[in-house]
C-alpha cells in the first residue's frame, strides 16, 4: 500500500519496475496536485473514477503502460492535457472538459487490433491540439478505415499531429470527382486546405516523392510555408514528417 497525505504537493510521478505489482495507492489527500503521472500500474476503473473528483485542481494526466484501465472518465473545468501511452485495453474516452487544450496518445496498428483508438465522447476547447503517435504491426485497408473514422472525433480540433516513423502518407485530390461537393461548402468551418500554414520535412526522401508532395500542397493550400530542414536525399526509405507547433509539454 502506498498512502501520500501531502496537501501542498504539486506533481506526483508513481512508477511500478514489475508488470503484476497490483499496489492499493491512495493519494486522495494531495488536493493540490497539479501534474499526476501513473507508470506501470494496476490502475482500474473504479479507483481511478473514485480519485478523480478529489484532485480538483489537476491539470496535466499521465497515463503509461497501464493495461488494466478499459475507461478514462473525467469532468473537470481545470484539466488541460492527457497523455495515454501503451494503454492496450482501453476501450472508451469521456471527457467533459471544456479547457482540455491537449491530447497525445499512440496508436497501434495490425490485423489483430479492430478499433484503432478508444471510442471518444469528447468536450473541450476548440483549441485542442492532438498528438498521435503510429506505431506499425501488420496495417491493412481495414484498419486505415477505421483510423479515418476514429480521427473523426478531433474535427473541432485546432491541429492535429499524426507521427509515426515507418510510415508512408498517400492523398487523392477530391478535385478530380465530379461527384465531389464544393470544398467546404456544406461544412460550418473551413477544411485544411484553407487553414494548414506550413508543412515541415524533417527527414530526408526520395526527390521525386518530396516534389510531389510540395506540388499537392502548394496546389490544394491557400498559404503553406514548405520547410525542408536538408536537402540530400539518400535514400527512398526515410519518413516525412509533418511538425505542427506544440505546446512545450508535449
Amino acid at each position: 500500500m502506498v498512502d501520500i497525505a501531502a496537501p501542498n504537493l504539486k506533481g506526483l510521478y508513481i512508477r511500478s519496475d514489475s508488470w503484476d505489482l497490483n499496489l492499493l495507492i491512495n493519494i486522495n489527500a494531495c488536493v493540490a496536485l497539479k501534474r499526476l503521472k501513473l507508470s506501470s500500474l494496476v490502475v482500474t476503473d473504479q479507483w481511478l473514477e473514485n480519485l478523480l473528483p478529489n484532485l480538483l485542481n489537476l491539470e496535466i494526466f499521465d497515463l503509461y503502460l497501464c493495461s488494466s484501465l478499459r475507461t478514462v472518465k473525467i469532468s473537470s473545468n481545470r484539466l488541460k492535457y492527457l497523455i495515454l501511452v501503451s494503454c492496450n485495453n482501453l476501450i472508451e474516452v469521456d471527457l467533459d472538459t471544456p479547457n482540455f487544450l491537449g491530447f497525445s496518445s499512440d496508436v497501434r496498428y495490425g490485423n489483430d487490433i479492430v478499433n484503432p483508438l478508444p471510442a471518444f465522447h469528447l468536450k473541450a476547447s476548440p483549441l485542442l491540439e492532438v498528438k498521435l503517435k503510429l506505431i506499425p504491426e501488420t496495417p491493412d485497408t481495414n484498419w486505415y478505415s477505421e483510423l479515418t473514422k476514429s480521427l473523426r472525433n478531433f474535427n473541432h480540433s485546432k491541429a492535429i499531429c499524426l507521427c509515426c516513423d515507418d510510415y508512408k502518407f498517400t492523398y487523392r485530390d477530391a478535385a478530380d470527382d465530379e461527384d465531389e461537393k464544393p470544398c467546404c461548402a456544406s461544412l460550418p468551418w473551413k477544411c485544411w486546405r484553407h487553414e494548414l500554414k506550413k508543412v515541415e520535412l524533417q527527414q530526408n526522401i526520395g526527390l521525386k516523392e518530396r516534389l510531389d508532395l510540395e506540388k499537392y500542397f502548394l496546389t490544394n493550400a491557400d498559404m503553406l510555408e514548405i520547410i525542408d530542414e536538408q536537402r540530400e536525399w539518400r535514400n527512398h526509405s526515410d519518413p516525412v514528417v509533418w511538425q505542427l507547433e506544440l505546446p512545450s509539454w508535449w
